[in-house]
C-alpha cells in the first residue's frame, strides 16, 4: 500500500502542471513558475508555523522512490549531460557528435570538470545534498538537504529565518533558478526529475517487486 499521494494540478496558463506528494499532514509541492524557475514547497495541514521539518521517501512508493534516487545519483555523480538522450539522437542521426566514443569522451571530461567546480563542493559534501534556496539573500535562504541513509531518502527542509515578508511562516519554500543559480548547472538535474514527475500517472499504480519486498520486510518488523 502506497503511503504517498501523488495528485497533479492544474498550474496557471500554460505552465506544466503542479506535482503535489502528500504524505500524512505534510505537502510536498513541486512547481514550475512564471519566474521559469522551480519551486519545492513544504507545508502541512492543518496550517502551522515551520522552521524545520522533514518528508521521507520510502520504497513503499517506489516509483517515487526512484525518482529521487536517480536524482540523488545525478548529483553525487555530476551527471549533468544526459548521455542517454545523446546516444540516441546519435542512433537516430540527429546527434552533432561524430561518434559514440566521441560522447563518452565528453561525458567523462564533463563528469571530471563539474566535480572540480566550486557549484559540486557546495552542493554534495559526498553524502548530503544542500540546496539553499536562489533568492538575493544568502543568508535568510530557505534550504533543503536530501539524504540517503541506505533504505530511504530524507528531504530536510529548513527556514533559516523568520522574515514573514519574504515567506509565509507555514510552509517552507526552496527556488530552483533555472537562470543565474549559484549551483548552476546542477538545476538542470532537478528540471529533468521534474519533468519525468509530468509523466507519472496517477491513475494507475502497479505494484513493485521492491514496494512488495519492502513492505513484507516493514510486517516482519
Amino acid at each position: 500500500m502506497s503511503s504517498i499521494e501523488v495528485q497533479k494540478i492544474k498550474n496557471q496558463g500554460k505552465l506544466p502542471q503542479k506535482i503535489i506528494l502528500s504524505n500524512g499532514d505534510k505537502k510536498l509541492i513541486i512547481s514550475f513558475e512564471n519566474s521559469l524557475d522551480l519551486y519545492w514547497i513544504l507545508s502541512k495541514s492543518p496550517k502551522e508555523k515551520l522552521i524545520l521539518e522533514s518528508f521521507e521517501i520510502t520504497k513503499e512508493d517506489y516509483a517515487i522512490y526512484t525518482l529521487f534516487e536517480q536524482l540523488y545519483n545525478r548529483i553525487k555523480n555530476a551527471s549533468v549531460f544526459d548521455i542517454d538522450t545523446e546516444i540516441a539522437l546519435f542512433e537516430s542521426g540527429l546527434s552533432h557528435f561524430d561518434s559514440l566514443a566521441d560522447i563518452y569522451d565528453f561525458y567523462k571530461e564533463n563528469v571530471a570538470s563539474l566535480k572540480e567546480s566550486d557549484a559540486y563542493h557546495e552542493l554534495f559534501d559526498g553524502k548530503t545534498i544542500t540546496w539553499c534556496s536562489d533568492e538575493i539573500y544568502d543568508d535568510s535562504n530557505d534550504l533543503v538537504k536530501i539524504n540517503f541513509d541506505g533504505e530511504k531518502f530524507i528531504l530536510e527542509f529548513a527556514k533559516r529565518k523568520q522574515n514573514e515578508l519574504l515567506s509565509s511562516p507555514y510552509n517552507i519554500p526552496v527556488r530552483f533558478r533555472n537562470s543565474g543559480s549559484k549551483y548552476n548547472p546542477f538545476n538542470v538535474i532537478f528540471m529533468r526529475m521534474f519533468q519525468d514527475l509530468q509523466k507519472y500517472n496517477t491513475e494507475f499504480h502497479q505494484i513493485h517487486i521492491e514496494e512488495y519486498l519492502y513492505n513484507q520486510k516493514i510486517l516482519k518488523k
